[in-house]
């Protein structure tokens, strides 16, 4: 057997690759830079979530989640006010404990939205090992997956997400700036230039300008 059939057995075994070191807590290492990964919107009406962890970043989650039309399954010993009512009212299923392994199996997608970076990495390792897409709230770097700032108008969906390192403040400005040419309402054609995540960003022309306008729009993240 060739030493490249033999390479490509151990990545189908899961041992890693030279491209794709594992890393010291068993999961294999991926590019980290978002203009590594692919911009894609899912389609997960009647498709399980689970979403581990009960705080305010479970619950924005969970929104959105519900609003895709998702079978969402909160695992948390304890909720936040916004989830509790979500219980209350039938829209999602609670598991009212800590995470366990197995949680994950099932599903099309996972949220790991504690507080302890080690259950965090924990759910991660099993997703990763179910083929199952990961969001980490606690870590831009790792996790299989990322939700992107979300501008909604006249039936288009846009989702930004920042190139390389997190950089959430202009993020949310260029989103909000798309959101205005959605509604129809442009404060002018520009767009955020980017600068370092410690900086406040500033504002610049843009090298083309949305020609067309579209009333209505919504943003989320």
């Amino acid at each position: 057997m060739s030493g490249t059939a033999n390479r490509t057995n151990a990545e189908l075994a899961g041992q890693g690759s030279a491209a794709h070191p594992m890393r010291s807590d068993g999961v294999q290492q991926r590019p980290t830079a978002a203009d590594s990964a692919l911009p894609m919107h899912l389609l997960l009406t009647g498709r399980r979530v689970v979403v581990v962890g009960g705080g305010t970043v479970a619950a924005r989650k969970v929104t959105g989640c519900l609003a895709a039309g998702a079978d969402v399954v909160v695992i948390s010993p304890q909720l936040g006010a916004a989830l509790r009512a979500r219980v209350q009212r039938g829209e999602i299923c609670w598991a009212g404990r800590d995470y366990r392994p197995g949680d994950v199996a099932g599903s099309w997608l996972v949220f790991a939205t504690t507080p302890e970076r080690e259950v965090n990495t924990a759910v991660e390792a099993e997703a990763e090992d179910l083929r199952v897409f990961c969001v980490r709230a606690d870590s831009h770097q790792n996790g299989s997956a990322r939700t992107p700032a979300v501008a909604r108008g006249s039936g288009v969906v846009v989702g930004v997400s920042s190139v390389g390192p997190a950089n959430p403040v202009h993020v949310i400005q260029v989103r909000d700036a798309i959101a205005e040419v959605l509604a129809g309402q442009p404060r002018g054609p520009r767009f955020l230039e980017p600068q370092p995540s410690t900086s406040r960003p500033r504002l610049g022309p843009s090298k083309r300008s949305l020609r067309r306008e579209m009333p209505g729009s919504s943003v989320s993240r």
